[in-house]
């Protein structure tokens, strides 16, 4: 659901990390396969975060090709990538490995298991909400792009005509959403309408439009070059998708805004928010046992 962002991923990292380093100082000695096979997985977790997520390619220094996917068939890759990993990690002999091992086994398995179980729930995240929807990432991916180079301007260009598709995902999901009785609360609407006409401007006002600093490197005539094609790209192929979603926000979408909040008035939202208890705090608690813990 959310591509190995978790606290438990980012944990296991650090310990595999820690591992390769042979600086923790375990006194169990641990059995050579079962230590590669552990670490072979961690390899496999940090590759399939890099491919999928851009914030981290571009902190690597690796390029961005691709916009992320954020629709139910990528969910079902992320769920099916760990299921495979659980397959692994649960042939592990744990006797075979150091304690500082065996806790980051338990941590892959505890973010594996999280991941496959929250596939049932993909309907129920709010991708519309101010603080969730991808839109966001749109403009933060456009700001951070490098732009030093004749193939940085391509890949610019490249990821810009993905837009419209980016938004089309958007769109599937929120009517998806729609169809099974989801939809952003009335109070939410205001600023998730919003937020889609911040996106939808003229080319030099919107999040696609690089500034004179960012292209300071380049000829002037390169620059008017680079930057009618993305007015182009923005005119003919991004606002075009915007104003669809927006018309469907506006819309049906809008007309069916519940004015209560919270997730349980959902369907099936009482469990989705038992779960997210258990993802959050990384114990298998239930919301009530945390409350009980808040008002002691």
């Amino acid at each position: 659901m959310r591509e190995l962002s978790r606290a438990f991923a980012s944990m296991a990292t650090v310990v595999l990390a820690c591992m390769a380093a042979a600086s923790c100082g375990d006194e169990a000695v641990p059995s050579p396969n079962a230590s590669a096979e552990l670490a072979a997985i961690g390899d496999a977790i940090w590759a399939f975060g890099l491919e999928r997520d851009f914030t981290r390619r571009l902190r690597e220094g690796f390029p961005v090709e691709e916009l992320p996917r954020i629709g139910y068939e990528a969910a079902q890759e992320a769920a099916a990538f760990q299921e495979g990993i659980l397959l692994r990690a649960r042939s592990i002999d744990e006797a075979a490995l150091s304690q500082t091992e065996r806790m980051t086994l338990e941590s892959v398995i505890w973010d594996a298991e999280m991941e496959v179980e929250g596939l049932q729930y993909f309907w129920l995240q709010g991708v519309l909400t101010p603080y969730r929807t991808p839109l966001r990432k749109l403009s933060v991916l456009f700001a951070t792009l490098p732009l030093a180079n004749e193939e940085d301007l391509a890949r610019y260009v490249l990821l810009a005509r993905q837009v419209p598709d980016f938004v089309g995902q958007l769109h599937q999901v929120a009517q998806e959403q729609l169809n099974r009785g989801i939809v952003t609360t009335r109070e939410n609407m205001p600023t998730v309408i919003a937020l889609a006409r911040a996106n939808m401007t003229a080319p030099e006002l919107g999040p696609f439009w690089p500034s004179d600093e960012r292209l300071a490197v380049f000829p002037r005539e390169r620059v008017s070059e680079f930057r009618a094609e993305i007015a182009s790209i923005v005119e003919s192929e991004v606002n075009p998708a915007l104003s669809e979603l927006l018309e469907f926000l506006e819309g049906p979408y809008g007309e069916r805004a519940p004015a209560g909040v919270g997730i349980s008035q959902y369907p099936d939202g009482p469990d989705y928010y038992r779960y997210l208890t258990r993802l959050n705090t990384t114990m298998d608690v239930t919301p009530e046992e945390v409350q009980q813990v808040g008002h002691a």
